[in-house]
């Protein structure tokens, strides 16, 4: 790999020292330096950690704006990565594995030769080569914009040698809290996408229609501030809620989820992975039982049956 041309790793992040310390050591031996978004409400040491390892990085700080696209924007063109250079993207949560840092400058040799331009795993760029035209886009699930050459897609039964996850440590927070908050705070959000693509254009937007539409709802009749605490203390307010507010939580497993898991305390893992989606919001305010039709089922499993 020519000394030319620079690998950089790069991010957005907040309030994730533990984190930051931990993908910072395991790879700041094999790049060029670090250029991360951090936002300014970040409290702990991840900017310090940042700014101290950086190298020839570069680290930018801007407010939280619920946009992941437009703040990985910020150091994507922070003015260091230049036309050709190869990006490491990492989540606070995630990190390249030991094996393939090891190898990764040897793998970008052959990427040049062979007119490979992006490595994919799970649907989003981990590498890629980059150039001024290229654009982060969407939220929160981010995507790259115009990627140079061929794309190389990792299966995703390779996915853990190539790719640490710390997600699965916190399931509670990641596969539930992190649904209701993308569905529920983002205004611009492609969680909908996320859950309802597979089932045709038709059933995303009819779902995306219906998320922006509640959340105008709830800010205008009910008052509710656009949190997920705001949306925890309405819900334990009362148990006679709008109409439309009930048919939206049995419509959206993410919210009524949430409700589970905040109002009713159950645990995410045990009570309610083994069966979900066939709990009914609506049975369990009429009844007290949300598994009192046994016969219930959830929206996607409803689509899946079709």
């Amino acid at each position: 790999m020519s000394k030319n041309i620079k690998l950089w790793c790069c991010g957005i992040t907040s309030n994730q020292e533990d984190n930051i310390k931990d993908l910072v050591n395991s790879t700041k031996d094999y790049v060029d330096g670090f250029c991360w978004t951090v936002h300014t409400d970040s409290k702990d040491k991840t900017l310090e950690i940042l700014e101290e390892n950086k190298k020839d990085g570069k680290i930018i700080q801007v407010p939280y704006i619920k946009h992941h696209g437009i703040s990985a924007m910020f150091w994507m063109y922070c003015g260091v990565i230049k036309n050709g250079d190869w990006i490491i993207i990492n989540d606070s949560k995630e990190k390249l594995s030991n094996f393939w840092l090891s190898k990764i400058r040897y793998d970008i040799e052959q990427y040049n030769r062979e007119g490979i331009g992006a490595v994919y795993c799970s649907g989003r760029p981990f590498l890629f080569k980059f150039y001024d035209f290229q654009t982060m886009e969407a939220t929160p699930h981010w995507y790259l914009k115009y990627p140079v050459g061929k794309v190389l897609t990792i299966p995703e039964e390779e996915k853990e040698y190539f790719i640490t996850n710390k997600r699965k440590l916190d399931p509670t927070e990641h596969f539930c809290l992190h649904d209701a908050k993308y569905m529920w705070e983002f205004g611009v959000s492609n969680q909908c996408e996320a859950f309802y693509y597979n089932y045709g254009v038709d059933v995303y937007n009819f779902h995306e229609t219906e998320r922006r539409k509640f959340r105008i709802r709830c800010q205008e009749e009910l008052g509710l501030e656009y949190t997920l605490k705001s949306l925890e203390e309405y819900l334990k307010s009362t148990r006679t809620y709008p109409q439309w507010f009930t048919d939206y939580f049995e419509l959206e497993f993410a919210f009524s989820e949430f409700f589970r898991l905040k109002v009713l305390g159950e645990d995410f893992m045990n009570d309610i992975v083994p069966k979900r989606e066939r709990w009914s919001f609506k049975k369990f305010l009429e009844t007290g039982d949300g598994f009192a039709d046994p016969n219930y089922l959830g929206t996607r499993l409803k689509y899946q049956k079709q």
